[in-house]
């Protein structure tokens, strides 16, 4: 499962968040195929998301 989550502006005032990005990482592949009623109309695709994997070390209150 993917979430997708906003990095914004911290809501306590002067606090710092420490990460790390170490990898970029490829999802599961996902393959997409087409069919219709004709000879030789099939078509075949695939794709694979990358992402960047975020590592929070510590957060630091100012």
């Amino acid at each position: 499962m993917l979430l997708r989550f906003l990095l914004r502006q911290p809501t306590v005032p002067g606090a710092k968040i420490i990460a790390e990005a170490p990898t970029k990482e490829k999802g599961p592949k996902l393959v997409i195929r087409w069919f219709r009623r004709r000879k030789n109309s099939r078509k075949k695709n695939d794709c694979r998301q990358t992402y960047i994997k975020v590592e929070i070390k510590e957060i630091v209150e100012g």
